[in-house]
């Protein structure tokens, strides 16, 4: 694991917070035009753009790390595929949650995650 390079990890409202920064976001797939730009539904359920070109296909649920070139979108760097079936969940439980919808449950994680450990399970 590399920490000398370190990225926030960020929803729609804290990526506004930190444009120009490296950041990471966990989004659920929402539309690959193929031509270097997916959108996806970020953690507090907003629209975000992501521009660059993964490097195969995504899966439903996936982790971007790169720079936040504005208030919406990311310059990705790293694209990790975290399946299509994913339950977020956070500890110790957080004041503000934004909501993120995975099949019929509902899951939450916090505005402010600095002393977060986030749970990522790709369930079969």
């Amino acid at each position: 694991m590399d920490t000398s390079n370190p990225a926030v990890f960020v929803n729609m409202e804290l990526l506004r917070m930190h444009v120009g920064p490296r950041v990471r976001a966990v989004i659920q797939v929402l539309n690959s035009d193929g031509g270097g730009t997916v959108i996806g539904k970020s953690t507090d359920e907003q629209q975000l753009v992501i521009k660059g070109h993964p490097p195969g296909p995504l899966s439903t649920f996936v982790e971007v790390i790169g720079i936040a070139d504005s208030n919406q979108s990311i310059r990705a760097e790293l694209w990790t595929n975290f399946g299509d079936n994913l339950v977020v969940a956070a500890f110790p439980p957080v004041h503000h949650p934004g909501k993120f919808e995975c099949g019929h449950s509902l899951y939450t994680l916090g505005q402010d995650i600095r002393d977060t450990v986030l749970l990522l399970v790709d369930l079969p």
